[in-house]
């Protein structure tokens, strides 16, 4: 009988430690919130502010721009083309197949450029909406980029 009251006991002190260490829990609950909170940011901040990460969303902003004005170049190089073609094989109504297939072969390249320079814009807008690296976009580079509508008419 005494090892019975024993175990009973055994058995209501680790239910009260548990009614106990989840009281606890939920007291402390939000300092552990509050904790976690600066720990990310810590975290975040360790992770961002290295030089390799300042470097590589630097140069990154940097290649993005020059990539962005040759996609700009290659679409009025394209208008160019297609206003060539239709000067020099004149009135539609008179072109033959082939004609026709060439004539969308050139649309065809300029639409897919310009659907290139739509997505490297929103790709780039986006970036410098970011906290985490829009750090690294010094005042030289534009802090947010229009496609023009020079590039993007017929």
């Amino acid at each position: 009988m005494k090892a019975f009251g024993i175990v009973i006991l055994a058995v209501i002190g680790v239910l009260a430690l548990s009614v106990i260490g989840f009281g606890l829990k939920t007291v402390f609950m939000p300092f552990f919130g509050a904790q976690k909170t600066l720990q990310t940011g810590y975290e975040v901040i360790d992770k961002t502010m290295t030089g390799e990460n300042a470097i590589l969303n630097y140069e990154w902003f940097k290649q993005q721009v020059e990539s962005i004005r040759a996609v700009e170049k290659k679409i009025m190089i394209s208008k160019k083309q297609i206003i060539e073609f239709k000067e020099m094989f004149g009135e539609t109504s008179t072109w033959s197949f082939e004609t026709k297939n060439e004539y969308a072969r050139l649309s065809s390249i300029k639409m897919g450029q310009m659907s290139q320079l739509e997505d490297m814009v929103a790709t780039y807008n986006a970036r410098t909406k970011m906290a985490n690296r829009n750090l690294f976009n010094d005042d030289l580079m534009p802090g947010f980029l229009e496609i023009g509508v020079n590039v993007l008419t017929k």
